[in-house]
């Protein structure tokens, strides 16, 4: 889902997978090179991201400003 908001774009993926620890990931105590990317990407870009993960799936927020 990709929505144009008032001052910022919403980017939101999910799926109905088996989802992960994301707070282990998160921590770095596991290597992502995936998420970290993404994470990265979203802080140069003065973003926020929410990452939500259970066994019935994933959902990442994502939120960018329109400059």
């Amino acid at each position: 889902e990709l929505e144009k908001q008032d001052k910022q774009i919403k980017l939101v993926i999910k799926d109905n997978g088996l989802g992960f620890k994301s707070k282990v990931i998160l921590a770095g105590k596991k290597h992502s090179f995936g998420l970290t990317g993404i994470i990265e990407r979203v802080k140069i870009l003065n973003g926020g991201i929410t990452i939500h993960s259970s066994e019935s799936g994933t959902e990442i927020k994502i939120y960018i400003p329109i400059l």
